[in-house]
C-alpha cells in the first residue's frame, strides 16, 4: 500500500498522536493477509519507538509536502512479493522449508575521517575539501544467520562515497587475521555497501583513477575506514553471539513519492516504448525512476527491535561541490533520525543490543534528490536554497516512508540463508547465454554480431557531469553524430558557455584516435568496441588506473535475494537485472530481488545499450562499453544458477593485488595559538536564547587532522541536570550541531601542509530544536594541538547560557 502524504496529514496530527499512544498504529491493513506469511502479532511497530511523539512529528513533517503532486503512484510495483510457495527442492527446501527463525546481530561504528584537510570523494574537484562537520559517517553492520542450515551473512552499509577494492581487500585481510571472525566470515559472505555520499574524505582507493583529484592515496583516511568497518562487523558478531536465540525478520515494500527524479530522462527515453509502457504511474505517465523502498526489519524472539535496513535508489548529492562540511547527506540524516527515535546507544558495550538503522543504496544511477533541478537548476534544487536544509528535506521523506514500512511490517521472511560470490574479468566478457541474448531489445542499428566488453575507458561526456550538477565538457558527444550539422551550432553555444571540448573537435579526434599518425592508444588496446563513445581517457590495461576484476555477490535471506554489484545502475538497467535474476530464483522460493549497488568495489555507471548509445554522462561513464549490462545480466544469472545447486561457483580470476598507490603528500602539523591557549573561548554564546534559534561559540583551535580518537566529539552541547552536574545533551554526530574549522591563513585547499605559524579557530553552531527543554547549557570543544613535537590534547568550555522553552511539541516548532 502506498502512503501518499497530503495537506490533510497535518490536520489529523493530533488524532494520530492519540492513536499512537493508545497503541493503535500497530494495526496494519496489509494487502497480503492471505498468503501464509502474515503474522498479525508481529505488527507492533508503533510500540517499539522510544520517542512516540517524535514519531508523529516525523510522520507529519511539513517537509513531506514539498514537491507534493510531482509524482503519482505506479500502476504496478516492480517487486510485489508473491505467495512464496515453498519448493520441495533447492534453496528454501528441507530443514529450511517454512523456516522463520533467524539469529541476528547489529553493530555501529564511527568511520568519520579527518574533519579538515581532505579532498572529498564524489565530485571530481580538487578544491572540494573538508573544513568541518555537518554529520558524522558511520559503518552499520548486520549479521543474519539461519539455524536451519548453519549459514550466516554479513551486510555492512557505510556512509561513504564508494567501496573501493582497496577497502574490501583491507577488511577481508583483517577478518582473516582475526581467529574469532575468520571461523564464520570471509569474502563469500561479507557484502559492503556504500550509501554514496559525496561529502566525505577521499583518497582511500588504491587505483589511481579515484585518487587523482584527491592528491594521492590518504593512508590515514583509508585505515580509519577499514578499521571502523571491521570493528562494526566485530560488534555485530559479538551481538549475535551474546543473543543466540532466534528472532524474526519481516519485510515490507512501498513507494516513496516526490523524493527522486530521473536526471537523465533523455537517455531513459531511448529504451523501447514497449518496455517503458510496463512502468507507468496512475496518471499514465512514464515512471522513469524507481520509486520503491524495500525494508527488512530485525526483531528478537521476545519482540525487542534491533535494526532495520531499507533500500531506496537516490543519489546523496543534496550537498553540492562547494559544501565544506563532512556530511552523510540525505541517507545518513535519515539513519540518525531513525536511530534517535529508537534510542540508539552509539557507545553501547560490545554484545549489548542497540538499534541500528541503515538507509542502503540500490539502483540510483540516474536518480537525483534535486527534484526541482530543471526549473531551478542553481537554487532550491532539493527544495531549499540552503543545501543543509535540502538534506533535511530529502532525508525526512526517506525517514517517514521507512517509519511507516517498519511500523506496518508483518510479512515474515521465510526460508534459509545462503550466499555465493565470484570474480569476473569485466573487460573480457563475451555474451553467449541464449537467455540473455534473446532478452535484448535494442534496435538493429545498435547491434553487433559478437557482443563483448571492452578495455575500460571513459567518454567525453564523463567530464560534463550529471544534468543536475554539470561539469566543464558537454553531454551527448557521440561518434554516431559526426555528420549532424547541428553539432556546430551546439559547439558555438557550448564555447559561449565555457564548455570544452566542443563536439566537432571531440568526435573528429577521439572517435578516430586509433587512426592517428602517432601512438595515441596503448599497445594492444582496441577502442573501436566502445562504439558511440568518443574515448576521453583509458582506464584499463596496460595503464590499470581502475579495477577490471570485479566481485559479483548474491545473498538469499529466506525469500529475499540481495545482489551486490559494484556499479551505479540506472533505473531500466536495474529493472532488467532484477528480472533476469528473479526468473532463476523464483522457483527456489525467492519472490524479491534487491540490487545492492555500489557494493564491494566501484567502477562508475551501468546503463542499458539504448541509453549508452546517446552518450549522456552515465553512458560515457559506463567503463566497459556498450555491452556491459548484457555482460552483468549474464554473469548475475550464472551466479544465481550456481546458487540453486547449493554449491559454490568457480571463483573466477583472483582478487587483484594492488601495488602501493601514489601517496598523498604528508601532513606536517605546526599549530600555533598566539596570545591565547588552545581551547580558549574567543567568542561566548549569548547568555539567553530561545529554543528554535541558533547559538554559537568560537574557540582557539588546532588542525582537526591531529584528532585520532574514534567517535569522540569535536564539539558537543552539555546540559546541567537536576543534581547540578553537566551531561552530554547533543553530540556533533547530529545535524543540529555543526563544527566549522576556520584557518586564519589562506592555506590553499590543495596543500596538506599548513603554513609556518599556522593559526586556526573552531566555530560551534547549535541550531536549537524548538522543542528543547528549558535549562542551563554550555558548549564544549576538544581537540589535539601539535605546536612542535608531541601532541597536546585540549578542551574548551563556553560560559553557561539559558535556553528558554517554547512549548513546541516538534523540533521545527509545531504543536501536535
Amino acid at each position: 500500500m502506498t502512503h501518499h502524504f497530503s495537506k490533510r496529514t497535518l490536520n489529523c496530527s493530533v488524532l494520530l498522536t492519540c492513536l499512537a499512544l493508545a497503541g493503535c498504529l500497530g494495526e496494519s491493513n496489509n494487502a497480503f493477509q492471505m498468503n501464509g506469511r502474515t503474522n498479525p502479532n508481529e505488527s507492533q511497530g508503533a510500540n517499539e519507538f522510544v520517542d512516540a511523539t517524535g514519531l508523529q512529528c516525523a510522520l507529519t513533517d511539513p517537509n513531506l509536502l514539498i514537491g507534493e503532486g510531482q509524482d503519482s503512484p505506479s500502476i504496478n510495483l516492480t517487486s510485489t512479493p508473491n505467495n512464496n510457495t515453498q519448493p520441495s527442492v533447492g534453496l528454501n527446501s528441507g530443514a529450511c522449508s517454512n523456516n522463520t527463525a533467524f539469529t541476528m546481530g547489529t553493530g555501529i561504528v564511527d568511520i568519520t575521517g579527518p574533519a579538515a584537510g581532505s579532498v572529498m570523494m564524489g565530485y571530481e574537484s580538487p578544491t572540494h575539501a573538508t573544513l568541518g562537520l555537518h554529520t558524522r559517517q558511520f559503518s552499520r553492520a548486520y549479521v543474519i544467520g539461519s539455524p536451519c542450515n548453519g549459514k550466516r551473512v554479513v551486510y555492512v552499509v557505510n556512509d561513504l562515497g564508494m567501496i573501493f577494492h582497496a577497502v574490501r581487500q583491507g577488511v577481508l585481510n583483517q577478518v582473516a587475521a582475526d581467529t574469532e571472525l575468520a571461523a564464520f566470515y570471509d569474502e563469500q559472505n561479507i557484502m559492503l555497501n556504500a550509501t554514496h555520499t559525496h561529502a566525505g574524505p577521499g583518497g582511500y582507493a588504491h587505483f589511481a583513477a579515484f585518487n587523482l583529484f584527491r592528491l594521492g592515496h590518504d593512508e590515514e583516511v583509508y585505515n580509519f575506514i577499514v578499521d571502523g568497518i571491521v570493528e562494526a562487523i566485530r560488534r555485530a558478531h559479538a551481538n549475535l553471539q551474546a543473543n543466540p536465540e532466534p528472532g524474526r525478520l519481516l519485510v515490507n515494500n512501498g513507494e516513496l513519492l516526490n523524493a527522486n527524479v530521473n536526471r537523465s530522462a533523455i537517455a531513459y527515453d531511448q529504451n523501447p516504448q514497449e518496455e517503458r509502457n510496463q512502468y507507468l504511474n496512475q496518471r499514465g505517465e512514464s515512471q522513469n525512476v524507481n520509486k520503491e523502498m524495500a525494508l527488512l526489519k530485525l526483531r528478537r524472539g521476545d519482540g525487542t527491535p534491533i535494526g532495520q535496513i531499507n533500500w531506496f535508489g537516490v543519489h546523496p548529492t543534496t550537498t553540492g561541490n562547494t559544501n565544506p562540511l563532512i556530511s552523510a547527506d540525505n541517507k545518513g540524516w535519515a539513519s540518525l533520525a531513525f536511530e534517535k527515535l529508537m534510542g540508539t546507544r552509539y557507545e553501547a558495550p560490545s554484545g549489548e543490543d542497540t538499534f541500528v538503522a541503515a538507509f542502503a543504496q540500490t539502483d540510483e544511477g540516474d536518480s537525483s534528490p534535486n527534484i526541482f533541478f530543471k526549473d531551478k537548476p542553481f537554487e532550491e534544487r532539493g527544495g531549499s536554497t540552503d543545501e543543509l536544509k535540502a538534506v533535511e528535506i530529502n532525508g525526512s521523506k526517506q525517514l517517514a516512508r521507512a517509519l511507516t514500512l517498519y511500523r506496518d511490517a508483518n510479512q515474515l521472511v521465510k526460508g534459509g540463508v545462503n550466499f555465493a560470490q565470484f570474480h569476473v574479468k569485466m573487460d573480457e566478457v563475451e555474451i553467449t547465454d541464449p537467455v540473455v541474448l534473446n532478452s535484448l531489445r535494442h534496435p538493429e542499428s545498435l547491434n553487433d554480431a559478437v557482443k563483448k566488453t571492452c578495455t575500460a575507458a571513459m567518454g567525453v561526456s564523463f567530464g560534463a557531469g550529471a544534468e543536475d550538477g554539470p561539469g566543464p565538457t558537454v553531454e551527448g558527444a557521440s561518434c554516431n553524430d559526426r555528420t549532424d550539422p547541428g553539432r556546430l551550432t551546439r559547439d558555438l553555444a557550448a564555447l559561449a558557455a565555457g564548455k570544452l571540448p566542443p563536439e566537432v573537435l571531440a568526435t573528429a579526434v577521439l572517435c578516430n584516435v586509433s587512426a592517428l599518425p602517432f601512438d595515441a592508444v596503448p599497445v594492444g588496446v582496441d577502442l573501436a568496441c566502445h562504439a558511440e563513445k568518443p574515448v576521453l581517457f583509458v582506464l584499463g590495461a596496460p595503464l590499470n588506473l581502475s579495477n577490471d576484476v570485479l566481485p559479483f555477490q548474491l545473498f538469499t535471506i529466506g525469500n529475499v535475494a540481495v545482489l551486490g554489484l559494484p556499479w551505479e545502475i540506472t533505473t531500466m538497467a536495474g529493472r532488467r537485472i532484477r528480472q533476469t535474476v528473479l526468473e532463476v530464483l523464483e522457483p527456489q522460493g525467492i519472490d524479491q530481488v534487491i540490487i545492492s549497488g555500489l557494493s564491494n568495489d566501484f567502477v562508475n555507471y551501468l546503463t542499458t545499450r539504448e541509453e549508452y548509445s546517446i552518450q549522456q554522462y552515465e553512458g560515457a561513464s559506463t567503463q566497459f562499453g556498450p555491452w556491459t549490462l548484457a555482460a552483468v545480466q549474464q554473469e548475475s544469472r550464472r551466479l544465481a544458477m550456481s546458487m540453486t545447486t547449493l554449491s559454490q561457483p568457480p571463483a573466477g580470476p583472483p582478487r587483484t593485488v594492488t601495488s602501493n598507490p601514489i601517496p598523498r603528500p604528508p601532513y606536517i602539523p605546526f599549530d600555533q595559538a598566539p596570545g591565547a591557549a588552545f581551547g580558549d573561548v574567543l567568542a561566548q554564546p549569548a547568555p539567553t536564547v530561545a529554543a528554535g534559534n541558533t547559538v554559537t561559540a568560537q574557540f582557539q583551535s588546532a588542525h582537526p587532522r591531529n584528532m585520532k580518537t574514534r567517535g569522540l566529539a569535536l564539539v558537543e552541547v552539555e546540559r546541567m541536570n537536576a543534581q547540578g552536574e553537566w551531561e552530554t545533551f547533543t553530540h556533533d554526530r547530529s545535524a543540529e550541531l555543526i563544527f566549522r574549522w576556520q584557518p586564519f591563513e589562506a592555506t590553499p585547499y590543495l596543500s596538506p601542509v599548513p603554513l609556518a605559524g599556522f593559526v586556526s579557530t573552531a566555530l560551534a553552531e547549535w541550531k536549537i530544536p524548538a522543542n528543547t527543554p528549558a535549562g542551563k547549557y554550555r558548549i564544549k570543544h576538544r581537540g589535539v594541538a601539535v605546536p612542535a613535537g608531541s601532541p597536546e590534547a585540549f578542551e574548551g568550555v563556553s560560559e553557561a547560557f539559558d535556553v528558554t522553552a517554547t512549548g513546541a511539541t516538534c523540533s521545527d516548532g509545531r504543536m501536535l
